[in-house]
């Protein structure tokens, strides 16, 4: 205990090198804070003791036994005393939390407060020691302040010494030098020393619980930091493994995907081949025309399939490179998009499904790549016409709205289901995902699509009711700049059959 108690007299001799910058407003806050309320505590005790000595001395008239204790002669220093503790009480009352605002008005409040109570009991001090008392006032008061009271050294050392020279320069004025004097010297100022020793102590103390209870709140902080970004890490790399497990599962899907889709075709053509093998044998070749027609349909048909599910490897290649580039000319969106309706209404009609193209507006040129445009238009038909059943609709609609030309592809098939709305523009994702489905396909149309629509500066969405039908909607700039300039507006009729015939090769009972 000796030894905590010299390191704290130690740390207050060297306070001011020793406290940490970042501390020194907050150690001032609190401190004033925690005096104001003791000096409450403080002037409550000693106006209820202020009122015992002015009752006692209204009271009693017996002066020999009263000027035993305290003299009639000091009762007005009394009154100021308690008058100043009184308002003292009244101005702090409100006050139950120090801001920062408030610390340059409380600060000289808190001084002023402490330096006049030590300098009225040291003149009731002199009083006492006139009319031969002790200065039991006086010493009350220090070790009060001292005890209680939290004063810097700087603080301490000036109230204390301020009022003791008061005290001193009292009793030399009014005893001379005498005896009593000397005796009232060497009687208060041990009690001075050990007063100012008290309150160092109690406030090195103050600092060093405050300093170390502010390093055990930050190092608290610091780890708190460490498990919050721990944990994030952790979050983090969670989420990427189930990302790198998910993309795992989609590319073995997807391979397995594609070895089908690979197998199906080659199976068909080489079946194919075997039969018009056999029938060419036939001597009776002649009379086996519809049969040759029929097999050479077949090969014709599903090298479209493998010729289409190469581009579309090609494509998202490309894509993942970051090489796939529009190549942008003026088009008129209208007939392009018409053009690629009605031929494929032309082509779908043996399927019993009617197509109608809707435009509310007759012409709009805009810059755009003709290709790209025909592949998104192609894709999200032949998806449609994949999942609407026989004596369904489907229908095209153009608009222009906000200054980007509006495209709607809607059906009244059988919708896609609820949780793979979010999902369905995502590469390698499939409606139909059964080993027995009746609708081939790789899996990524849909994000070439999504990924060609972004080229031109747009979006595409989906609203689709299980059940009742789908509608992709995708929307293209009309801001965008052809990159050579002066490229005339190609009007050509327009003519896809054969990208048609290769982006409906993976529908069954082809046309």
């Amino acid at each position: 205990m000796g030894s905590e108690n010299y390191k704290a007299f130690k740390l207050g001799t060297k306070l001011s090198a020793y406290l940490p910058k970042e501390y020194e407003e907050q150690i001032r806050q609190e401190v004033i804070s925690l005096n104001i309320k003791r000096e409450r505590i403080l002037a409550i005790v000693l106006s209820l003791f202020l009122t015992i000595i002015i009752g006692s001395i209204l009271i009693i008239r017996n002066t020999a036994i009263l000027d035993k204790y305290v003299s009639r002669d000091s009762i007005y220093i009394h009154f100021v005393l308690i008058t100043f503790t009184l308002l003292f009480l009244i101005y702090t009352h409100n006050i139950s939390r120090i801001s920062k605002q408030q610390i340059f008005e409380l600060d000289p409040v808190h001084k002023i407060m402490t330096f006049s109570v030590m300098a009225l009991c040291a003149v009731i001090a002199i009083n006492n020691d006139v009319l031969n008392q002790r200065p039991l006032a006086y010493i009350i008061a220090m070790y009060s302040i001292a005890s209680t009271l939290l004063l810097n050294p700087n603080e301490g050392l000036t109230i204390y010494l301020a009022s003791y020279m008061i005290y001193i320069i009292g009793i030399l004025y009014f005893l001379g030098t005498s005896w009593r004097v000397l005796e009232s010297i060497i009687f208060s100022l041990p009690l001075l020393i050990l007063a100012l020793l008290v309150s160092r102590i109690n406030y090195s103390s103050f600092v060093n619980n405050f300093i170390s209870r502010m390093q055990i709140e930050e190092k608290n902080q610091e780890l708190d930091h460490m498990y919050s970004t721990v944990e994030e890490v952790l979050t983090l790399r969670t989420e990427q493994l189930n990302h790198a497990m998910e993309m795992d599962r989609l590319r073995t899907a997807f391979f397995s995907n594609i070895s089908h889709e690979l197998r199906t075709p080659l199976n068909i053509i080489f079946s194919a081949q075997q039969l018009l093998e056999m029938v060419c044998r036939d001597q009776n070749i002649q009379n086996r025309k519809q049969e040759i027609l029929k097999y050479n349909t077949m090969v014709h048909q599903n090298c479209y399939r493998l010729i289409r599910l190469i581009e579309n490897l090609i494509d998202i290649t490309e894509i993942d490179a970051g090489q796939s580039k529009v190549n942008l000319e003026m088009h008129d969106i209208v007939r392009l998009v018409k053009g690629v309706t009605s031929t494929v209404a032309t082509y779908i009609k043996k399927h019993d499904i009617k197509l109608k193209f809707y435009s509310d507006i007759q012409c709009r040129v805009i810059a755009c790549d003709a290709h790209k445009i025909e592949r998104i238009v192609l894709n999200l038909l032949s998806n449609a016409v994949k999942f609407t059943p026989a004596g369904g609709a489907i229908q095209v609609k153009l608009c222009e709205k906000y200054g980007k030309i509006i495209i709607n592809v809607q059906d009244n098939g059988i919708g896609i289901p609820k949780d793979m709305k979010d999902t369905i523009f995502d590469r390698f994702v499939q409606v139909d995902q059964s080993t027995s489905r009746l609708r081939e396909g790789s899996g990524i149309g849909l994000s070439i699509a999504k990924a060609f629509v972004e080229q031109h500066n747009g979006k595409i969405e989906l609203t689709s009711i299980e059940g009742q039908g789908s509608e992709f909607i995708f929307s293209l700039a009309t801001d965008l700049s052809a990159r050579e300039e002066g490229k005339p507006w190609i009007s050509t009729e327009y003519k896809c059959y054969e990208k048609i015939k290769m982006e409906f090769s993976d529908i069954y009972d082809n046309m």
